[in-house]
């Protein structure tokens, strides 16, 4: 019994323990799935291999993979395996390269700070002097680096999307291969063991291969991290060495003389060679007059003397691109020459230089520094054109390898003169940069002397600029110029010329022609005439004062004819219409009119147009040909007021009433204070107002009422019709008439005939 108890202790100690073991087995499992894959960017350095030993390991198995595609060259998968190895060999290589240029850079990284803490050391004290062409040199190499940094900045941030991206990679990589052991575990067994083994193994090696390219891709981010700071520590010192050396710069007499000494022999040589250049130009030319004679001789379709044609032409262009060349070159050395005058003149101060000459020389550089750009531009558009000729030239001589062997000749000679020719363009290149340069630096110190200009000279030189600002001619006639001061003067008066007129006009039409008492209209008229007399008078004035003759209008009137007829037709015909306005005078200032939607009174009558003021008080603008061509209803002239009132009564009134209310209309009308305003101008007697009876509506009947008002007052007129209003209502109450309303009445199909109950005028007398 005892040792039953024992042996059941036992066993459950035994399986609660490989219990433990299982669940301890099966987390570590899940954890490595659920894990985010593996980060190069966090790995340990000291549980990874050197680079070294990925080295020999990859080489071994490298090996392996190159036996086993011998073995079976068909093996797909031996060469995939083999390619893999040979792709992490380059990439384990890089690694190494990378490590090198890191260890590099951490060398020049102290070397720098050690000389950078040294140069700034107050104890450290520069050379007395250095020599301007030795300055120059550091100049230009602080411009380089600095140059440089953009680009040392753009491979830093390509290396960040790189490391980016190749973890993205590593990461995909490791999801696969996790899904291949996956479906191993689940079909070990199974008859696809041997394919989900050979996946599971090409799994780890595209694995490996994003785990040793991540590597590279986060070595490279730390080189270029390195450079950057290498560069930036390279830029700080060589600032600190220009800003310390720059009042220490002495340019001496044998300098410069060296300088020109050094151009001579450049122009020597470049002599040299645009003789020869001219020699070899008319020898090609001749030879390639002849080529194209036994071209024409052969009936032209010889594609060896074809391009022999070329040949001799491609030559013919390699000499006249050097000649040029040449020619440029000298021009350069020329400049060069004068640069190199001026800055020993500006920096060794052996001369004194005037604001003037200071202004020219900017002047001058500024401009051989465009052309300068120009000339860059030009040549790399040839080049690139060459290229393209020489692209097309290796075309033919690959599609004539096979042919005849003058013909593969001419077209070596051909491709021979277009790189020729490159190179001729990339040395001028070459020289227009040095020009470029030099011409820059001359250009800085010429802003530096002139910063360095006391105030008095700067009010020279500014007063200087107005000055020849304000005499430049801009024109000249015979004996008479015209320049800008002339010219602002003329405006000057024209202007005030015009603001004379305008208050001068209205002066006189406010003050002096009220006191004739004249209308408003002849005023208007007058005023605008003696504006535009005024304004024409003053625009003479200013003319003759620009010093332009009169005789050029004359010149330019067919011009301005033909941009009446085609540009300013409207503008001609509202100024003529404004003039047919003003002597018609079909609208006057302060009369109502109605113009199509408009309804205003005139305020002014213009040249160009004529503006009403609305009800709403809006000012309407409308062009006087509008209104010369179209319909114009002047209500500010009527004599009287014509109202028309339509009076509707119901059917079921009797004859009797409808008469009895006409006549009672007809008697309000004559009623005393309803009489008077009516028709006094026209006359009562003659055309008295007029009641009748006159239609038969579909729901009512009308009773008409016609009658003018004067004078046309409006607020008059409207208190007379509420009195004739009232005056209706009270006698149609009276007389039982009542007004109709929109109504219809709707007799059914079957109903008896309706009597009409309507008398006869004869029945009533029967």
């Amino acid at each position: 019994m005892i040792l039953r108890r024992r042996a059941l202790a036992f066993a459950t100690i035994l399986a609660a323990l490989c219990f433990h073991q299982g669940v301890v087995s099966a987390q570590t499992a899940v954890g490595s799935l659920l894990a985010p894959a593996t980060d190069v960017t966090t790995a340990s350095p000291a549980a990874a291999p050197s680079v070294a030993d990925k080295r020999v390991e990859n080489a071994e198995l490298l090996r392996v993979a190159e036996r086993k595609s011998e073995s079976n060259p068909t093996d797909a998968a031996a060469a995939a395996e083999l390619v893999s190895y040979k792709t992490a060999e380059t990439i384990l290589a890089q690694q190494e390269a990378v490590d090198q240029q890191i260890k590099d850079l951490q060398v020049r990284e102290e070397e720098l700070r050690k000389e950078l803490t040294a140069w700034s050391a107050p104890a450290h004290e520069p050379a007395t002097s250095i020599s301007f062409v030795d300055f120059d040199s550091l100049v230009n190499r602080f411009a380089a680096e600095q140059a440089r940094t953009e680009l040392v900045r753009s491979k830093l941030k390509a290396a960040k999307s790189a490391l980016e991206q190749a973890q993205s990679d590593l990461n995909t990589r490791e999801q696969e291969r996790r899904k291949a052991l996956e479906a191993l575990d689940a079909g070990r067994t199974g008859p696809d063991a041997a394919t989900l083994t050979a996946a599971v193994d090409e799994a780890k090696r595209l694995s490996a291969l994003a785990t040793d390219s991540a590597a590279l891709r986060k070595k490279e981010l730390e080189r270029e991290k390195l450079a950057d700071t290498v560069q930036g520590l390279t830029v700080e010192l060589l600032n600190g060495k220009v800003d310390r050396y720059r009042p220490l710069v002495v340019f001496t007499e044998a300098e410069l003389q060296d300088q020109l000494q050094k151009l001579k022999s450049q122009e020597e040589f470049v002599r040299t060679t645009l003789k020869q250049a001219e020699n070899d130009a008319s020898a090609n030319a001749r030879s390639w007059i002849l080529a194209k004679r036994r071209l024409k001789a052969a009936g032209g379709n010889d594609p060896v003397l074809a391009e022999e044609v070329e040949a001799w032409q491609r030559a013919r262009d390699n000499a006249l691109d050097q000649k040029n060349g040449a020619l440029d070159q000298l021009l350069q050395i020329e400049q060069l020459r004068t640069v190199w005058t001026r800055l020993y003149k500006l920096t060794s101060g052996t001369e004194p230089l005037s604001p003037d000459e200071l202004g020219t020389w900017k002047d001058e550089t500024i401009g051989v520094l465009k052309v300068l750009v120009g000339s860059t531009q030009a040549h790399l558009l040839r080049i690139d054109e060459l290229r393209g000729d020489l692209a097309t030239i290796l075309g033919k001589a690959a599609a004539a390898k096979d042919g005849p062997e003058e013909l593969r000749r001419f077209i070596d000679s051909q491709r021979g003169s277009v790189e020729a020719m490159i190179r001729t363009h990339e040395t001028n290149l070459v020289s227009i940069g040095a020009s470029r340069r030099l011409h820059g630096k001359l250009r800085t110190e010429l802003g530096r002397g002139i910063d360095l200009l006391s105030p008095e000279q700067w009010a020279r030189n500014l007063w200087a600029g107005v000055v020849w600002l304000w005499e430049y001619e801009i024109a000249a006639d015979h004996e008479l110029s015209i320049t800008v001061g002339k010219i602002v003067r003329a405006l000057l008066i024209f202007f005030a010329g015009w603001i004379s007129a305008r208050m001068a006009s209205r002066f006189f039409a406010h003050r002096l022609l009220h006191r004739f008492r004249l209308s408003k209209d002849a005023t208007a008229v007058i005023r605008t005439i003696l504006f535009y007399t005024l304004v024409v008078t003053v625009a003479l004035i200013a003319l003759r004062t620009a010093n332009v003759p009169l005789t050029a209008f004359t010149i330019l009137g067919g011009a301005v004819a033909i941009s009446v007829g085609f540009g300013s037709q409207a503008l001609i015909n509202n100024f003529l219409s404004g003039l047919i306005m003003l002597a018609e005078r079909p609208v006057r200032i302060g009369e109502r009119v109605l113009f199509g939607n408009y309804d205003g009174v005139v305020e002014d009558v213009g040249f160009r147009c004529t503006k009403l003021r609305t009800g709403s008080d809006h000012l309407v603008t409308i062009p006087n040909s509008a209104l010369i061509n179209d319909a114009i209803e002047n209500v500010g002239r009527r004599r009287t007021i014509q109202r028309t009132i339509n009076l509707q009564i119901t059917y079921d009134t009797p004859r009797e009433s409808i008469a009895a209310a006409v006549t009672a209309i007809r008697e309000i009308l004559e009623e005393p204070g309803l009489r008077e305003p009516i028709h006094p101008v026209i006359g009562w007697d003659r055309h008295p107002p007029k009641v009748f009876f006159n239609e038969f509506h579909a729901e009512s009947l009308n009773i008409q009422v016609v009658y003018h008002f004067a004078p046309p007052d409006q607020a008059a007129f409207n208190e007379h019709a509420q009195q004739v209003n009232f005056r209706i209502f009270e006698e149609f109450e009276r007389l039982g008439v009542s007004f109709a309303f929109p109504s219809r009445t709707v007799y059914l199909a079957g109903n008896g005939p309706r009597q009409i109950a309507t008398r006869l005028a004869a029945e009533d007398a029967a």
